[in-house]
């Protein structure tokens, strides 16, 4: 990973439909605040320990402007946040793919979204080295 770790490139984005569709199969899911989150371990290679995508419900939020601002948030607590997690899967030699479905009714601020996301990085490592022992 030669680029800098506060990054989040395409390569770390979640895109490929077989692999989405393989974790919504086969994934663990558990639900935090206003996420849901379903991750599983990444059946191929990928370039980075994790790969992650984010969802809004067109239900909650019918202006694609609310659900894209959403998203942004989430991507960029994601960016900030990610490295303790990589840190354990490079220690596990580990890779995941993980889904964030924002369940939320209303639009957060940054504060919040960071704060949530925090939570859901620090519940997936817990769960990561519970199945491991």
């Amino acid at each position: 990973m030669s680029q800098s770790i506060y990054s989040f490139s395409k390569k770390e984005r979640l895109s490929n439909k077989k692999s989405i569709s393989l974790l919504f199969e086969k994934g663990y899911s558990f639900y935090s605040h206003s996420f849901s989150v379903v991750w599983s371990y990444s059946d191929r290679p990928i370039p980075f320990p994790a790969q992650m995508a984010v969802s809004v419900t067109k239900k909650s939020f019918k202006k694609a402007v609310d659900r894209n601002r959403i998203k942004r948030l989430v991507r960029e607590a994601w960016r900030l946040n990610k490295n303790s997690l990589y840190d354990l899967l490079k220690e596990k030699d580990r890779q995941i793919i993980i889904m964030l479905l924002f369940t939320g009714k209303e639009i957060p601020g940054f504060h919040d979204v960071s704060n949530q996301v925090k939570k859901v990085i620090s519940k997936i490592s817990l769960l990561l080295a519970n199945q491991e022992t």
